[in-house]
């Protein structure tokens, strides 16, 4: 009551999650098209997987008030697993359609030549 009347009002942050408003801003923020062209690129599960361990990420800065709050560490927590989650999505399609590509590909071009051997 005495913050009120001081005019320091801070919000209740006990009812909120932050480690699903983590996860939220993860997807608002995440940009697929680095992870797709990885996987694209380079069809191997194994390289995304050391990608997600070495490659830091980075949190916006708009996001400080909330990282530096009481639970700003289940913020980072939800926005770091939940990036890392969308990350190796997009890494494992982009893999899927060069597979696909160069499979129907393959069968194509087996079938005009008369197979193998």
């Amino acid at each position: 009551m005495v913050g009120v009347f001081l005019g320091r009002v801070e919000a209740d942050s006990s009812e909120t999650d932050f480690y699903q408003m983590g996860i939220d801003a993860a997807r608002e923020n995440f940009k697929p098209k680095y992870s797709f062209a990885l996987g694209a690129a380079m069809p191997n599960p194994i390289i995304y997987l050391a990608f997600n361990l070495i490659s830091p990420v980075k949190i916006e800065e708009r996001y400080n008030p909330i990282l530096n709050a009481k639970n700003g560490k289940l913020f980072k927590r939800g926005y770091v697993i939940e990036t890392k989650k969308l990350r190796l999505k997009e890494s494992v399609t982009g893999s899927c359609y060069t597979i696909g590509v160069v499979g129907t590909y393959l069968i194509i071009a087996l079938s005009n030549s008369g197979g193998i051997g």
